[in-house]
């Protein structure tokens, strides 16, 4: 004969259990009119795209849409791309740039 274990039995009503729930993030982001003034005019926009990276700092790509001659759908491509900080008053532009060099 085998020997019984002995389990503790979970119990059938879970009705009064409390759930955690996760804090739920807040999502910022930089108004549309303002990136639009910040970016100017880019010949076959297709958007501008601020990704949200952390605190008060955003990457901000602008992407093109072109069409070719035989093909079936467009090309995309990310036209410019900007590092920044919001803060919910001031855009202010943290892109680091290449210098030339004088030779």
């Amino acid at each position: 004969m085998r020997k019984r274990s002995i389990t503790k039995k979970k119990p059938a009503n879970r009705i009064n259990e409390k759930k955690t729930t996760a804090p739920q993030k807040t999502t910022r982001s930089i108004p549309k009119n303002i990136l639009e003034d910040f970016v100017g005019h880019v010949k076959n926009l297709y958007k501008i795209d601020p990704i949200h990276l952390w605190d008060d700092n955003f990457r901000v790509n602008v992407w093109t849409e072109t069409w070719e001659e035989n093909d079936v759908g467009p090309k995309y491509a990310i036209d410019k791309s900007f590092f920044m900080c919001y803060d919910g008053v001031e855009l202010v532009d943290k892109t680091i740039t290449k210098q030339k060099e004088n030779k």
